[in-house]
C-alpha cells in the first residue's frame, strides 16, 4: 500500500514498483449475483439474481487514481478534491494487487449509460498497475447499493489473473 499511497499522493507514475495487471482477469462472482449482458468497454457486468438492483462492472483502462475519483465525484454531483487525502478511501488487497475503494453519496447524473438517481450511492474500486488500471464500479439507489456492499467488496478482493493460484 505504501507504493500505491505514494503514487496517489504525488499523482506520479510509480510503474517500476507497481504490479503488472494480467491481460485476462478472473474473479469469484458473489453469491446472488449473475453475469449480465456484455457491454462495450467492460470486462464483465453483474447484477443481482432474481431482482432489480444496481449494476456492477469491471473495466481496465489507463488513467490516474485521483482523476478517476474526481470523475466519479462529478458524476455524483460532488465537487472534485485537490488531493487524495481530501477523499475518504479504504485500502484492500486482491491477488492482482493492492487497491483503494471509495463510497460516494449524492445525486447521480446518469453517466454514460444510466438514468439519473437522486439519492444514490456509488461504490468504486481502483487497482493501479504498471500497464493499466482496473476499475470496479457499482452505482444505484443508496438503499440498493448498501444491500450489495459486502458482495461488492467480495468481488474486488477476488480479482486475479487467469491461471493465478487462489
Amino acid at each position: 500500500i505504501k507504493v500505491l499511497k505514494k503514487a496517489l499522493e504525488k499523482n506520479q507514475d510509480a510503474s517500476e514498483k507497481l504490479p503488472t495487471i494480467p491481460e485476462q482477469l478472473q474473479w469469484e462472482t458473489p453469491s446472488g449475483w449473475v453475469l449480465a449482458e456484455a457491454k462495450p468497454q467492460r470486462i464483465a457486468t453483474f447484477k443481482p439474481k432474481d431482482k432489480d438492483g444496481p449494476e456492477c462492472y469491471i473495466a481496465a483502462f489507463g488513467g490516474g487514481v485521483l482523476d478517476n475519483i474526481n470523475r466519479w465525484r462529478t458524476q455524483m454531483k460532488l465537487a472534485p478534491v485537490e488531493n487524495i487525502e481530501k477523499q475518504e478511501t479504504q485500502n484492500f488487497n486482491a491477488p492482482i494487487g493492492k487497491g483503494v475503494v471509495v463510497f460516494l453519496e449524492g445525486a447521480y447524473s446518469g453517466g454514460m449509460s444510466g438514468q439519473p438517481i437522486e439519492n444514490a450511492l456509488m461504490a468504486g474500486a481502483i487497482i493501479l498497475g504498471s500497464n493499466k488500471t482496473v476499475f470496479v464500479k457499482m452505482v444505484g439507489a443508496k438503499e440498493d447499493v448498501s444491500k450489495e456492499k459486502e458482495s461488492f467488496l467480495q468481488l474486488i478482493k477476488s480479482l486475479k489473473g487467469l491461471g493465478d493460484a487462489k
